[in-house]
Formats: C-alpha cells, sequence, structure tokens
C-alpha cells in the first residue's frame, strides 16, 4: 500500500477517502485497522518478534516472498526502523536455512537477494569476527546471473552501481569466462523473454513477505 504511486501526498487523504479509492485500498486500510485494535497496548518489541517468526515460518513451508525477507531482515527482528538485537537462537536458526534459502532464492533469481549475494562477493573485510564468517559462499554462478538480470531490470542509479560490484567480481576469477558469458546470455535471454518492456523495478524496495495469504500470521 505505501508503494503506492497515488498516495505519494497524502495531506489531503482520510481513512475513508483511501478506503473509497478502490477494492484493494479498503481491503488494506481495514486490515491495518484490525492489526492496530489488535495490537493496541501489546509490546512492541514481542510484537516483532512474534512477525519475525511467523515470517520465518512461512520461509521453512516455503513461501518465496518469506524467504527472500528472512534474508534480507537477517536473524534480528525489526522494530520500526531498527531491529532488535538478535540471540544465540535466531542467529542459530539463521545461519542452518539461510543458505538453503539462498540457493532456492537464487534459483528464482530473485534480484533483491541475487544483488546482496553478489555484495558478499566484492565487500571490504571488516577485520573484526562475526558469526556470518562461518556461513557458506552463495552459488557463484547463480550470482553472477541472477544480479545481470537485477542489473537489466533495475533503476539506471542502482544499474551502474551493479554493473560496477559485477566488474569487480569478474577480476576474482572465482568464474571462468565461459561461465561469465553462459550467466549473461541466461541473463539476457530472460530478459527478453519475460521483462522487456517492462518498467525498472527498485531492486532495494522492501520485499513483501507473504505471497500466500495461508501463510500469514
Amino acid at each position: 500500500m505505501l508503494e503506492d504511486e497515488r498516495l505519494e501526498d497524502l495531506s489531503d487523504e482520510t481513512l475513508e477517502t483511501l478506503r473509497a479509492m478502490d477494492t484493494a485500498s479498503s481491503r488494506n486500510v481495514s486490515l491495518v485497522e484490525r492489526l492496530e485494535a489488535f495490537c493496541k497496548g501489546s509490546d512492541k518489541s514481542q510484537l516483532a518478534r512474534v512477525f519475525s517468526n511467523a515470517v520465518f515460518d512461512a520461509a521453512l513451508k516455503g513461501d518465496p516472498d518469506a524467504q527472500a525477507c528472512t534474508l534480507l531482515m537477517g536473524p534480528s527482528s525489526w522494530q520500526g526502523s531498527g531491529p532488535i538485537p538478535a540471540g544465540a537462537a535466531e542467529i542459530g536458526r539463521y545461519s542452518q536455512h539461510a543458505p538453503e534459502f539462498t540457493q532456492k532464492a537464487l534459483q528464482r533469481a530473485d534480484p533483491r537477494v541475487a544483488v546482496r549475494a553478489l555484495h558478499s562477493y566484492v565487500q571490504s573485510p571488516t577485520g573484526h569476527a562475526s558469526w556470518t564468517d562461518g556461513l557458506p559462499k552463495p552459488d557463484p554462478a547463480l550470482t553472477w546471473r541472477g544480479a545481470r538480470l537485477a542489473s537489466l531490470r533495475a533503476l539506471p542509479v542502482q544499474r551502474a552501481v551493479i554493473e560496477l560490484q559485477l566488474s569487480a567480481f569478474g577480476t576474482t576469477g572465482i568464474l571462468s569466462p565461459s561461465d561469465i558469458q553462459s550467466a549473461d546470455r541466461w541473463a539476457q535471454g530472460t530478459f527478453e523473454r519475460e521483462f522487456r518492456g517492462e518498467d525498472a523495478i527498485n531492486v532495494d524496495s522492501p520485499v513483501p513477505c507473504y505471497s500466500s495469504q495461508d501463510l500469514a500470521p
């Protein structure tokens, strides 16, 4: 709802005007009202953890949006604009399942996960030990083809950044020139078949955590 271009300026809108906009807006307003009533007086940190657990459970059931959401949120629960520090249990379950979720997302060429995977190959070492040090690197060929497809679909400013990172990845020698050419052909072919003519996407935008209402908390 927040990504609806019609809602960029809410200064003259009320709940009633939003409700009257169309069926989808009416449904979203009703959902917000129900959630507000349900959550009123609740502990925000606890609600954030309940939401995080629900997303993770949906990811385990195979929901692709929930898997991507889990990967992009990380092991921490999110409250408002910031994370709640993750405990050992959250880090443990994330470490156990993140490689599988990443592999499946890259096989689907999820653009957000692909860009994140690419970053893991080109980011500079921090010099500090981290629990992420033990996580395996994503599949390099799937990472390249997914990131290249993401670049073809992304907004121009994002495309420039992705292309720079792909160039840096290419210099590592992890993938052979033939591997890169094969991945590029796949990405270009997929773009032509499935996405040519569509509007560019914001690969940094929030990902919906549920594609099926049956998996919503």
